[in-house]
């Protein structure tokens, strides 16, 4: 994600408003990653021309990371990077439903003797 914090100056061949899958395709172009199959995008959502950050002394554009978020608030939902180095649109709201059973590192619940170990 770090690489999402460069400013985002557009090809000129982009024809704008970009919809949400084809802006977010560009955007993982320059990224240098891949979306994640998984994400789902609205093609009603629209990515208007980045234009320049007022907030910013020098004057440079929005970066890819403050246009990511503006279309992951648009879908209710937030950007991850996932183990395979693809960008992935997790939906809030998505995430299993609390055991508090101690897991692993890969949310597998942790056994001993068959009996699931309670972390609450």
């Amino acid at each position: 994600m770090r690489k999402a914090e460069t400013p985002w100056e557009p090809r000129q061949n982009l024809d704008f408003p970009l919809p949400a899958p084809e802006a977010v395709n560009e955007l993982c172009r320059l990224m240098g990653c891949e979306l994640d199959p998984r994400t789902q995008l609205r093609e009603d959502v629209l990515v208007p021309y980045p234009t320049s950050d007022p907030d910013d002394p020098d004057g440079k554009f929005y970066t890819i990371r403050q246009n990511l978020r503006w279309i992951a608030g648009c879908h209710g939902a937030n950007w991850i990077i996932t183990g395979e180095g693809k960008l992935y649109l997790k939906p809030i709201g998505s995430e299993p439903e609390e055991t508090f059973y101690m897991v692993t590192e890969h949310g597998n619940p942790i056994e001993i003797g068959g009996l699931l170990i309670y972390g609450g």
